[in-house]
């Protein structure tokens, strides 16, 4: 496409040439023209998204961010007639969005002039918001001038098979259940054999990592997923495969979450093995990841384990404490870095839920430098029964995580023997 013009007389000349290309060879074909509507002559109003136009009624916008990040975009009404368009406002945008710059109550743009404004995906948003934003013109066929805006958070997933997908060893398609219709299900032999699900491309930043399958029979109570940021490992965690997945469900699907990981370049892999359990049956379905955030400019606070390395998220992260029998105590350590690039302050001390201690590394006030970082331990106290579930936080001077907190729970490792 040359593009759009506007033609005033009765002809449309195109001319190709080797003004700028001597000694090389060009080539002249067939030009196509189609006309598109008349002249502008009254008022006529416009909208724009950078050069892209927005038909009123039928055009749209996405905002694509992380999830609960806010997004802005800058949008321009032009007045391509030949007589002074009036809007009116102010602008209605739906729940969700917020007109940041540029709202009017009553606008009047001359022929050929223009009014911009800016609207934004509020910060917090959770889910799909959609709706419409609109405003009023003197525009004669377009009196309440509007487009339909929507969102979407930055998802990816891997399907087992899918582009990405890569398996060593003997694995079986199943197919009538799971994510797409089908998953691969490895029946327990000797050796190691893995499925690994690959994602590149990616923008360096914050991702949450899920994972979903299904029951199997026979299946491993122990079987080790492995996240990987670029080549170096991110964390280990290990599930119990006996059950499918739990968590949360999108689109008919139950997915786990593996945790909250940093990528640093641009790629991120996740492989699940049959490293603990040779002569068990291991299930590999999809794998799903969702980029929640940049990586910090100022003062920025990470928290995360040292015992598998998975980033803990503030306010949505949850820790559950295993591989204790009921009462026994057991000890998770944890560590709170600096990834911005100013000082971070800490002020304490760490507050933990009834059943839990800080054992060590607990602070009243401390300052870590840029990519420093401070260790606690938290134990899951001696003599515990039930359920032990509640917030572990503290506080810091980063600026959209004034307090951090997470979720910790416990789970003792049950083994049951049925008859037969």
């Amino acid at each position: 496409t040359l593009g759009s013009y506007t033609i005033t007389s009765g002809i449309i000349k195109v001319t190709v040439t080797n003004a700028t290309s001597y000694s090389r060879t060009v080539q002249a074909d067939g030009v196509r023209i189609e006309r598109t509507q008349n002249n502008a002559t009254a008022q006529e109003v416009q909208l724009l998204e950078g050069a892209t136009d927005i038909p009123d009624n039928t055009g749209g916008t996405l905002y694509t961010a992380p999830t609960g990040q806010a997004a802005t975009k800058t949008f321009t009404i032009r007045n391509i007639g030949s007589q002074d368009l009036s809007l009116t406002g102010p602008i209605d945008v739906p729940d969700g969005y917020t007109v940041t710059s540029g709202d009017f109550t009553s606008v009047v743009l001359g022929p050929g002039e223009y009014h911009s404004f800016e609207v934004e995906l509020s910060q917090g948003w959770t889910g799909i918001c959609s709706g419409q934003i609109r405003f009023q013109t003197n525009d004669s066929d377009e009196g309440v001038f509007n487009f339909d805006v929507t969102n979407s958070a930055l998802v990816t997933r891997i399907d087992d098979g899918g582009v990405g997908y890569a398996t060593t060893g003997n694995w079986t398609i199943v197919t009538g259940a799971g994510y797409d219709g089908d998953s691969r299900v490895l029946y327990g032999a000797g050796g190691t054999s893995n499925a690994t699900w690959t994602f590149g491309d990616l923008t360096p930043g914050v991702y949450r990592v899920s994972a979903t399958w299904g029951a199997v029979g026979a299946g491993a109570p122990d079987v080790p997923w492995y996240v990987y940021d670029g080549g170096a490992s991110a964390g280990i965690i290990i599930f119990d495969q006996t059950v499918g997945s739990s968590g949360f469900l999108e689109g008919g699907i139950v997915w786990q979450d593996l945790g909250c990981f940093t990528v640093t370049g641009n790629t991120l892999a996740v492989k699940e093995t049959n490293a603990t359990a040779y002569n068990r049956t291991i299930r590999a379905d999809a794998v799903r990841i969702e980029r929640l955030r940049n990586h910090a400019a100022a003062t920025e606070v990470q928290v995360y384990s040292l015992d598998s390395g998975a980033d803990v998220l503030d306010d949505i992260g949850i820790h559950t404490f295993t591989y204790a029998t009921p009462g026994q105590s057991v000890t998770q350590k944890f560590a709170i870095r600096n990834t911005g690039s100013q000082d971070l302050s800490l002020t304490g001390p760490i507050s933990v839920p009834d059943g839990y201690a800080v054992t060590s590394g607990d602070f009243t006030s401390m300052t870590l430098g840029p990519g420093e970082s401070h260790a606690f331990d938290v134990e899951l106290s001696q003599g515990w029964t039930g359920i032990r579930s509640g917030q572990v936080s503290f506080q810091t001077s980063d600026s959209d995580e004034g307090v951090f907190t997470f979720d910790v729970t416990n789970s003792a490792l049950v083994t049951r023997i049925d008859d037969g």
